[in-house]
């Protein structure tokens, strides 16, 4: 849930309606305290300028696999597949699981995109159904790490190693951000930590880019 529009001066209805206390008014926009937000889309229903916007849909594993189907003839001459990406797809992780194993009933390739961040035992459930892990290796200092992400590394780094262990093909993604992991000693690190895994098949650098920005300002980021 967003601020698409400004509000209409002097409207304090979705202030009023939310009774979760989780939106202030500060001018004309509304700020969103997103730990007491629940979503549940009460002051998206009363706004009368229709300034704020509930993005997405609730859909079903199966709902997503008929769209997906339809392209099952590219599948089938490139050779290609389905990418699971998200956000973090292991935070859904039944629906991530199910879905995965509809497409491999339907003889379709799969490749999942995780920063690797869950327990082994979502990710052990789902790897069966994956032929392809997309995996994000940001940075190999644990505390830089959670500084710069919220989390330390060594839970993605350990379930790295074991995804390894199944010998199940990898590409590690790693996103270059200037200043914060573009060092000598941090390339060198991950290049000296890839090296030991069997299963890489290949690593991807990923240029910094702005493209969300725009997306941090309607969240009120």
């Amino acid at each position: 849930m967003y601020n698409k529009f400004a509000c209409l001066p002097g409207c304090t209805l979705c202030v009023d309606t939310c009774v979760k206390g989780a939106l202030r008014k500060i001018e004309d926009r509304v700020v969103i305290d997103r730990i007491r937000c629940d979503a549940c889309g009460e002051c998206v229903r009363v706004c009368p300028s229709k300034a704020l916007v509930i993005v997405g849909t609730y859909v079903r594993p199966e709902d997503v696999l008929k769209v997906v189907l339809r392209d099952r003839e590219f599948y089938e001459r490139s050779d290609g597949g389905v990418t699971l990406s998200g956000g973090e797809p292991l935070y859904q992780p039944v629906f991530t699981k199910e879905f995965l194993r509809l497409c491999k009933v339907e003889g379709i390739n799969t490749a999942l995109d995780t920063s690797g961040y869950a327990s082994w035992k979502v990710i052990e459930g789902i790897l069966k159904y994956t032929d392809v892990i997309l995996y994000d290796v940001k940075h190999m200092d644990p505390q830089l790490h959670k500084r710069y992400t919220g989390v330390s590394n060594d839970l993605i780094l350990d379930n790295l190693k074991k995804i390894n262990a199944l010998g199940i093909p990898v590409i590690i993604r790693i996103p270059i951000i200037p200043g914060l992991n573009d060092s000598y000693d941090n390339l060198s690190r991950t290049a000296d930590f890839i090296l030991k895994l069997n299963s890489v098949v290949r690593v991807d650098l990923l240029p910094y880019h702005r493209l969300g920005e725009p997306k941090y300002e309607l969240l009120g980021s």
